[in-house]
Order: C-alpha cells, then structure tokens, then sequence
C-alpha cells in the first residue's frame, strides 16, 4: 500500500508546489495522520475491516494534501506514514503468516493403495498381474477394473439398501470411470487386459444367436403365412363359433414364431450418444462403452459436434436406472427404455482432463460428479524391455476371464426371464445388518464432514462426496456378485447358463451383502473419491494456469501486491475473461491454491481485495 500512495507522486510531472502549500495542507490534514494511532489499535484487536477502513480515511487525506507535489517537507510526511502503514500490516498478519502455495499443475500422483485392502482377493491378484505385465501404474487397472464387472452385471440386479418399502435405492450397479494419461502410456493394452473376456462372451453369445435365427427363418416365414391366413379365415367367418377358432389357430400359430433375444453385442469400444441409445435399445437397456482410446467418444460427449452444450442425456439416465426416452425428429425414432444400465470406462489422454473439468454443462448436469477419474503416474521410461519382460498370470487371468462370464451369463439369463413371463427381469441385493450399520455411520459421517466443510467446499466437490456413498454401494454389489464366481467353471458361453446348479451367481441374491465386502468397498471408493477430487483440483489449475502467469506479471510490473476484479477488467488483454464473474471465480481458485487471499470482506459498496502471495510477485514465480 506504501507504493501505491509514493508511485504516483514521484513519477508526476506536476511543477512542485511551495513549501508553504504543502506545510499549509498538512496541517490541515494533521488529524488525519495521527488517527493512525488508532488504526494500530484497531489492528491490534484484529478488526481488520475497521483497520482497513481508518487506514484509507487516512490515505485519502494525504492525497488530498499532496496534490501532485513532490516536496521534501511531503515526502518526510509520507514516510511516517509508511512507518505506520508497516506496523498495521504486521499487526494484520500477526497469527495469519503465509503458508507455501500449491504449485499450478504438477501431478504427484496418486495416493498409495493397497490393492489387498480395497479389493477381493482374486481382484487383487488380477490387478496387481496386469499392472506388472502391462507395465502401468496399479492405479490404471484398479480404476478401470470395476467398469468391466458393471458392464458384465448389466441391470439385471438392484440394491435395496434399507429394505423399507419407499427407502434407498440404487437401481443398477453403473460405473462410470476415466483415467488421463500420457501418449505410449499403455492404455489399450490396459483395457484390452480386463475388458478382452467380455467381449468373447459377447461375440460367442451373438454367434449363437445369429444361428438360431438363420435356423429359424424359413419356419418363421411359414409360421407369418398361416397366421395371416387364419386371421384372415377369421374375419370373413360366417358365424362367432367359427371367428373364435380361427382366432385362436391364429394366435397359436404367432406363438410358434421364434422371436430372437436381445443382442449380445451390448459391449462396445466406439460409439457416440445417439448409437449408445440404440444400443441399449436392442440390448435389453444394458451397454458397455469400454475402450483405451476413449478420446473421441468423450469429445462428442462434451459437445464436439453440438451446439448446446454436454450431449449427456443418455449417460445421466444410463447411470441413474431412470427411464430413457429417446425422441429425435431428424431420425423419426421414438422408443423407451424402462431400466437403463451403462458402464463407462475410458482411458484418454491427459489433455482431456481440463476440457472435462471445464466443459459447460459437465458439471451442472451432474455428468462430472458422477466420474471416477483418475490420473496415475508415468511409467514411461522405466518399463522393462526385451526377453526379460514378465509374463502373465494365467491362473489369475483365468478366473477373470470365468468370473466375468459367470456375471453376464447369470445377467442375460436374468433378463430373459423377466422379459418372457411375469418375473421381474432383476433380482434384489441386500445388506447384512452389521454391513448395513456400518454403511449407515459412514454416511452420517460423510454427511457432518460435507456440514463442517462446507464453507471450503465447491459446489462440484460436494456433489462428488454426496455421491461416494452410492457409489460405494454399487461397488459392494460388484464384488458381492464376484464372490460367487469361485465356483464358476468354464462352460458353453454360447448359450448362457440357466440352471442355478451349474452358476452360483444366479442364487447371489440369496445371501446379503457382508460387512467384509462392503469394508472394501468403502475403502475402495474412499480412495478414489480422494483421487477424483484431486484431478478435479489439477484439472481447474491447468485451467487457471496462464491466467495466474499473466497476472502475476502484470502486478509485479505494475508494483502491485493487491488487486480487484475491476483492476484486471481495466488494465486486461487476451490473459483474461471478459465477465466479472468468470475473473472472480479464477480469483478465488488462486486463493484456494493458496496464491491470493482476501482482504476485505466485500459489501454492496465495496468489491472484494485479493493480496498477492509474496512468492507470486518474484521474478522468478
């Protein structure tokens, strides 16, 4: 503050006053200068708006006085003053030091996890085989790996968590999960690893399918004729005795006509919107979108070719289990979809990560908060190489590749009962009453820590940590159903199993939730609310990064150590947005990293003051 009021004195090119002007309006403005007496007083008891407020009553009077000058009797005058400014601003930040501030965008990495105390064991092993074969970061396959059991589960499963008509919950175990990494990072190899079994089962199971109906198409013909032909019989029948045979010869003869099933195909690696509602269409309203180039479909997601924004209305319904309309008058096609159930998991490169973070409509939908990201470490540049590389696990790799089967095989024949006669097509997942009371403290928990955080807290980041609970829920749900994969043994993937004898997962409802399964669940997911958060953060200060280069260069040349979202709208080039709001919001996630902080508290007359972080205003900052 002692620049701004010498600066602009010093470099005037005003003639200077005489020393009887200056003594005379010095004196006049005596007062004023010894009520910074009280300012220190008022600073001392840490009223820094008061301070604040008799500091510039203050300022203001010498400035009056100056008026322009440069004499000697007025700069003795001011560095007194300066002297005094200097004790209130000690006093301010007496109790309120500096700390370090985040750096703009590094990536550490990660938080350490151990893969044995967030997953089951035969998940454990799977992980930590594909990370040491694969060469990638654990934290690659651990966030990916829960998206292929969802995708296997389709919606052929509910949890009802409370068991109370009316109470909580979650209508399909969907994941949703991206991970952001370099070029040469392994990412298709990655998802190749988990998602490859799936999409065997699938093009077996369509293979399968597809013969049933070249087998059935000849007899399906002659089946329509006669219909036909007795409906017909029906309507030119003399009398109702002979109208209701004919009706009821005709019926039989519909019922004979082979009706395919859903497609298996539900499992795909490109798509856009529009394709993944007709997907699920066909598919009995599951679908997965697994891929280790996930670039281009999160591009369209994110209103690539779309005017208006997010194009995410298909995923929102995908995640939720609520009924999807699809209306489109371009393509003349309306259908519903009653219970949809997507499973995304995509790995993109690391560029993706601020356009996400960014997107208009990513957040405000609620698309974002229901992301698992995360941005694993590199390991480029220290993979092994040549004949030493390790080679896989093919028992663990085996009893994925079963287990995955074992889910969807129990999914689809779960479906197809329900869709055939008056069976739900899904089964309901319960709790155990100690997992349940266990799931209980960690919401109230999470609740009064999102009650006591809440002044700290972005809207976005409270909409991720509400939802950490459901997504823990659903997690529990996947590793309950891989539990009873043990058994499981290769079968005939052609035809799914049916008999409850020969696929234990079919009989998975039988049994609660355990508190075992639900513990790694929640630690599980208490990791990777943590990891989505922190990509949250890098993805903002990738964002605000040349905004915070240009302006710390701008108050470092201007003598600045204060600014306002009116000094940046004035003095702006192309470093700045041009609304107050859209500044004010970059403001404020510099102060959370710690680069600014407010010094004012800002009221209808007055607009908030951000104090620059002394390291900000080095050269080298």
């Amino acid at each position: 503050m002692t620049e701004r009021l010498v600066t602009p004195l010093v470099q005037s090119d005003d003639p200077e006053p005489d020393a009887d002007t200056i003594n005379r309006r010095l004196a006049v403005d005596a007062e004023e200068v010894r009520s910074l007496d009280d300012v220190r007083v008022v600073a001392a008891a840490k009223s820094e708006r008061e301070a604040r407020s008799a500091l510039a009553e203050s300022a203001e009077g010498l400035r009056e006085a100056a008026d322009g000058g440069t004499g000697a009797e007025l700069l003795d005058a001011l560095d007194g003053t300066g002297a005094e400014i200097e004790r209130f601003r000690t006093l301010r930040r007496s109790g309120q030091e500096w700390s370090d501030p985040v750096p703009l965008l590094v990536n550490e990495g990660p938080a350490s996890v151990k893969v044995e105390a967030v997953l089951p064991f035969d998940l454990a092993s799977l992980v930590e085989d594909i990370a040491r074969t694969v060469q990638v970061p654990l934290e690659a396959v651990l966030v990916l790996l829960p998206t292929a059991l969802s995708a296997a589960s389709g919606n052929a499963w509910i949890v009802d968590v409370d068991g109370t008509p009316g109470g909580w919950i979650e209508k399909t175990p969907a994941r949703y999960a991206v991970t952001f990494e370099r070029p040469g990072s392994r990412k298709s190899a990655t998802s190749d690893a988990l998602v490859e079994p799936l999409l065997e089962w699938c093009a077996e199971a369509q293979r399968a399918t597809d013969a049933e109906v070249a087998e059935n198409k000849r007899r399906n013909a002659a089946l329509r004729k006669r219909a036909e032909r007795l409906w017909m019989e029906a309507a030119e029948a003399s009398d109702d005795e002979a109208r209701k045979v004919a009706e009821s010869r005709a019926r039989d003869a519909e019922t004979d006509i082979y009706h395919p099933p859903p497609s298996r195909l539900f499992t795909v690696t490109s798509t856009t919107p529009e394709a993944l509602a007709r997907k699920l269409s066909r598919c009995a309203g599951r679908a997965g979108v697994l891929t280790g180039e996930g670039r281009e479909i999160l591009e369209i997601v994110l209103g690539k070719y779309n005017d208006r924004g997010v194009n995410a209305g298909v995923l929102l319904s995908g995640h939720a289990g609520e009924t999807y309309v699809h209306e489109r008058a371009h393509d003349n096609i309306e259908f519903s979809i009653p219970r949809p159930a997507i499973a995304l998991g995509l790995a993109v490169q690391t560029d993706m990560l601020p356009r996400l973070v960014g997107a208009s409509g990513a957040e405000s939908s609620g698309l974002l908060a229901r992301m698992n990201l995360c941005w694993p470490r590199s390991r480029v540049g220290t993979r092994i190489r040549g004949t030493t590389r390790p080679l896989p696990n093919t028992t663990a790799r085996g009893r994925w590749r079963n287990a995955l089967h074992g889910i969807v095989s129990a999914s689809v024949a779960i479906g197809a009962s329900g869709f055939s006669g008056d069976e739900k097509p899904w089964r309901v997942l319960r709790f155990s009453g100690e997992a349940l009371a266990a799931l209980d403290a960690a919401s109230d928990a999470l609740e009064c820590t999102m009650a006591d955080g809440r002044e700290n807290s972005g809207d976005l980041e409270r909409m991720v940590v509400s939802k950490a609970i459901g997504e823990a829920i659903r997690l529990s749900a996947l590793f309950h159903l891989f539990g009873f994969t043990a058994q499981v043994v290769a079968t005939e993937v052609a035809e799914p199993v049916t008999d409850a004898d020969r696929n234990p997962v079919l009989r998975a409802h039988e049994t609660p939730i355990s508190l075992a399964t639900w513990t790694r669940a929640a630690r599980h997911q208490a990791w990777q609310m943590a990891e989505t958060l922190r990509c949250i953060r890098l993805g903002r200060r990738s964002s605000v990064q040349s905004f915070a280069e240009a302006l710390f260069r701008w108050a470092r040349n201007a003598g600045r150590t204060v600014v306002t979202v009116r000094d940046i709208q004035q003095v702006r080039g192309a470093w700045a947005p041009e609304t107050a709001k859209e500044i004010d919001v970059l403001l404020g996630d510099l102060a959370g990293m710690g680069w600014l902080r407010s010094v004012s508290v800002p009221t209808s007359k007055t607009a908030a003051r951000w104090e620059f972080h002394p390291i900000a205003l080095e050269a080298t900052a």
